[in-house]
């Protein structure tokens, strides 16, 4: 839900792109994302008559994240958090914050069950926060330089406090800078540690965020899993990018699939993104890779709802040739089912292209070959 028009701190780098919010995106309204999550809540409900989903699906996480900061206009958030939790009691809420004015409504976020709380810390050494920012704006006053750097690290470090000490669960989040903060890491990594964070995610600066800023170089796949590696090594981390999983395996883990099967399965409702619950497909694209490149093959009907695991039985038999399935989100019982039959089940957000490509083991093209 990228609600927020305002920034409290703007740093000259920009995560865009990754889903992560960004500079160049425009604020949704409240009443967008509420629709968006009442669409996602439809499409994610079982039928009535359904006996494969003998509970509620698990709903994906609601990330309240950019493009500015959720903080920076807390009524606005706060309305928008109690009206997600009027639709999705049970849901996950995750809130991605510089941290700067947390204190005042720490108590709502901790009774709104918001968790993690995500903190932005990008550098915790004075000149290389007042290099990687340009301006901070905890109120009405715009402050830069060496005051700027100031305010941000205070309530950087204030925040993590706050949150620790009201038991409120706490993640750091660092945007990788090549050759401006990478090697920075490892004290940003004991700084998150030692003030209650539970994990570490990093991001990858891809665009410039502020005008006249030199568009950074954007961190290969190998600079991001070093970068990982080595916060690792102090608290766990993980890349932040958006990916597909089977269960706590990663997409391009290849001792998931059985490299023999020519085909990966998708459930989209566009041919570009996946964006379709399981439970909820009546067909599935299917992929595969034509000299180098990732290509339809067709499309396979579902077996029609209901049945229990007899529903499972059958897709995999439709889906044998396939090494891998790709959903939106999918239940626990179809995942299992499938995975016994050989077929793992990855579910998150992606494209289609970037997902089967991934599981293929080749680059994405521009454009997915259609047609034989």
């Amino acid at each position: 839900m990228a609600a927020a028009p305002r920034h409290t701190a703007m740093c000259h780098y920009s995560p865009a792109g990754s889903g992560g919010g960004g500079a160049d995106q425009e604020a949704l309204s409240p009443a967008q994302c509420l629709a968006g999550l009442e669409k996602i809540l439809a499409e994610s409900a079982p039928a009535a008559d359904s006996l494969d989903h003998p509970a509620f699906p698990d709903l994906p996480e609601i990330v309240v994240a950019g493009p500015g900061d959720p903080l920076a206009e807390p009524e606005r958030t706060l309305d928008l958090l109690e009206a997600v939790r009027g639709l999705a009691p049970a849901a996950a809420v995750r809130l991605v914050t510089s941290g700067l004015n947390l204190a005042p409504v720490l108590d709502d976020l901790k009774a709104l069950r918001v968790s993690p709380v995500v903190v932005q810390v990008n550098a915790v050494d004075h000149d290389l926060a007042k290099s990687l920012y340009a301006w901070v704006r905890p109120g009405v006053r715009t402050l830069r330089a060496d005051e700027a750097a100031d305010v941000l690290l205070a309530g950087q470090e204030e925040a993590l406090d706050l949150l620790d000490g009201a038991g409120v669960e706490t993640e750091v989040e660092f945007l990788l800078v090549p050759g401006v903060n990478d090697a920075h890491l490892p004290v940003v990594a004991a700084f998150a540690a030692s003030h209650g964070a539970s994990r570490l995610s990093v991001l990858p600066a891809r665009t410039a965020a502020v005008p006249h800023t030199e568009t950074p170089r954007e961190p290969t796949d190998a600079e991001m899993a070093a970068a990982v590696a080595l916060a690792a090594k102090t608290l766990p981390a993980y890349d932040g990018r958006p990916c597909m999983a089977q269960g706590d395996a990663d997409i391009d883990d290849s001792s998931l699939y059985d490299a023999k099967k020519p085909y990966v399965a998708v459930a989209t409702s566009d041919g570009v993104n996946v964006d379709v619950h399981l439970g909820k497909a009546e067909k599935l694209l299917v992929y595969e890779v034509r000299q180098g490149e990732v290509a339809l093959a067709g499309s396979r009907a579902c077996p029609p709802r209901g049945g229990g695991d007899g529903r499972w039985e059958k897709l995999a038999d439709v889906l044998a040739d396939c090494r891998a399935l790709v959903a939106a989100s999918a239940g626990e019982s179809p995942r299992q089912a499938l995975l016994e039959r050989g077929l793992p089940v990855l579910t998150g957000s992606s494209t289609v292209e970037e997902a089967v490509a991934r599981i293929f083991g080749v680059a994405a093209n521009m454009g997915i070959v259609r047609g034989r």
